[in-house]
């Protein structure tokens, strides 16, 4: 079995933590959602300001993954998250 260079294990980190700030921008957007008709409009503004910074970091994320040469094949061991914040 191979072993991961640093470029190569930071090229499957930042696809791993693009698709995990994804998970969450979609979590974000739903509770905007929910409590869009509940009056509390200065939360719901601040959630999808929150959505919106996030997509900016995947877009700096995914410059970065592409400069050091774009995703890297993921083998059968992935790695998930167990956790709910």
């Amino acid at each position: 079995m191979s072993q991961m260079n640093d470029q190569e294990k930071l090229r499957f980190l930042l696809t791993h933590w693009v698709s995990h700030n994804g998970e969450h921008a979609a979590e974000y957007k739903s509770w905007a959602e929910r409590f869009e008709e509940s009056g509390q409009d200065e939360a719901v503004a601040e959630l999808m300001a929150a959505i919106q910074g996030m997509d900016s970091v995947n877009r700096h994320l995914l410059t970065a993954l592409n400069l050091l040469g774009g995703p890297v094949e993921q083998g059968g061991g992935g790695h998930h998250h167990s956790q709910h914040h």
